[in-house]
């Protein structure tokens, strides 16, 4: 019996193994942001200046942090969110087709943010 198989019975036994398995994503790097006090911020934050020096921060933005604990509420209303809808998404697409999804809207978003500040002209950034 290995450390991880609580771990692994966990996930076949939940309904929505890939909701369950991003919410825990963005806990483990939304503490290690806040253990680090922020120090991660500049490399997962989602910066429209920056997307052509650092374009992985199209996909890791949602999991960084100011690492100050301000945005602890919000992040814990987020995780409601996502267990509820993401569950509920994940039910009907299948587990492979909702990472899709969520890999989609969160590149998307980083994209539209990014058109949207240049047709403005304002630099975006979102932890």
């Amino acid at each position: 019996m290995s450390a991880l198989d609580p771990i692994r019975q966990t996930f076949r036994r939940s309904p929505a193994p890939a909701t369950l398995g991003t919410i825990l994503l963005l806990v483990a790097g939304f503490l290690f942001s806040w253990l680090s006090v922020g120090a991660l911020v500049a490399y997962t934050a989602f910066s429209a200046a920056d997307v052509a020096r650092m374009p992985w921060t199209l996909f890791l933005y949602p999991f960084g942090s100011t690492g100050n604990g301000g945005g602890a509420f919000l992040f814990l209303v987020l995780l409601v969110w996502l267990w509820q809808m993401g569950g509920a998404v994940e039910r009907i697409l299948g587990p492979a087709k909702w990472i899709g999804l969520w890999v989609a809207t969160t590149v998307l978003g980083g994209i539209s943010l990014f058109v949207a500040s240049k047709v403005v002209g304002v630099n975006v950034l979102l932890l």
